[in-house]
């Protein structure tokens, strides 16, 4: 063999080892996947996959233990069908009763698979099983879900911030804070009235005492006691009254004594007058 042939192929010997090794090493460190790695497939099914790729990383109890295979349309329902390489020296500590649960890890929103190991006196559960996913575990997701009502509630709260700041500049929180003491001074007045009125002392009897004479006095002039109470009440009286103060005749007799009455007593500061 010619030297320049045999260096040609020593240097491509020497380039696929480095390529073999150095794939290697990045495998490792990723810790996706490991060479020569006993794994077994269990299921989960979810409604969306929420970002979830094939290689997102599957933890148990928050240590890596596989990754997800591959993600498919379930035949048996509408569900998606993700399939879950999982290492199999993790398999004893999946037992019957754990639960699964897409999150978020990170900054940029990675999507991993948390299995949450149920009891462990539990039966381990085999390859080919389903774990039950949680329900609204994943956060960051509920929040993306609901980003229009976080934006109108942002909105609200950028919206008091600026009144706020308009009542602080014109001097309106002073304002409101003496119409606030205000009303307080005058719900405590208030308050002591309603003490006094349904007091006990004999200080606190008087203005109770003295609305319920008043009360006692309209309730006997409604019920025409007394004479306010028969002017008021009894028909007869009012007659009699028209009937004095009534008539031509009455009415004549009456301007003649008013009359009367009164040049007698200008006659009386006359005689006075000249004496």
């Amino acid at each position: 063999m010619e030297p320049s042939r045999l260096v040609e192929v020593k240097v491509g010997i020497f380039v696929v080892l480095a390529t073999v090794i150095a794939l290697a090493f990045i495998m490792i460190l990723g810790g996706e996947r490991v060479f020569f790695q006993r794994t077994d497939i269990v299921h989960i099914k979810v409604d969306e996959s929420s970002g979830l790729g094939a290689g997102s990383v599957v933890t148990l109890a928050g240590l890596p233990c596989g990754n997800v295979s591959q993600i498919s349309f379930d035949t048996d329902s509408e569900k998606l069908l993700v399939d879950l390489k999982i290492d199999r020296r993790c398999m004893p500590r999946i037992t019957q009763g754990s639960t699964a649960a897409i999150h978020t890890q990170g900054a940029l929103g990675d999507k991993y698979v948390a299995i949450h190991p149920g009891n462990h006196s539990s039966a381990p559960i085999k390859a080919g099983d389903i774990i039950e996913v949680e329900n609204g575990a994943d956060f960051l997701s509920a929040l993306g879900r609901s980003g229009n009502q976080l934006e109108k509630a942002f909105q609200i709260l950028d919206s008091v911030e600026k009144f706020m700041s308009v009542v602080n500049d014109r001097g309106l929180a002073q304002n409101l804070a003496d119409s606030a003491k205000n009303l307080k001074n005058t719900t405590s007045n208030f308050n002591e009235l309603l003490v006094s009125i349904s007091g006990s002392s004999p200080k606190e009897n008087k203005l109770k005492k003295s609305m319920d004479h008043i009360a006692n006095i309209l309730e006997k002039v409604d019920t025409g006691q007394g004479t306010l109470g028969s002017l008021i009440n009894d028909p007869t009286v009012h007659e009699d009254l028209k009937s004095v103060l009534g008539g031509a005749k009455r009415n004549k007799l009456l301007k003649y004594l008013i009359r009367s009455t009164i040049q007698k007593g200008e006659e009386e500061d006359a005689s006075k007058s000249g004496k």
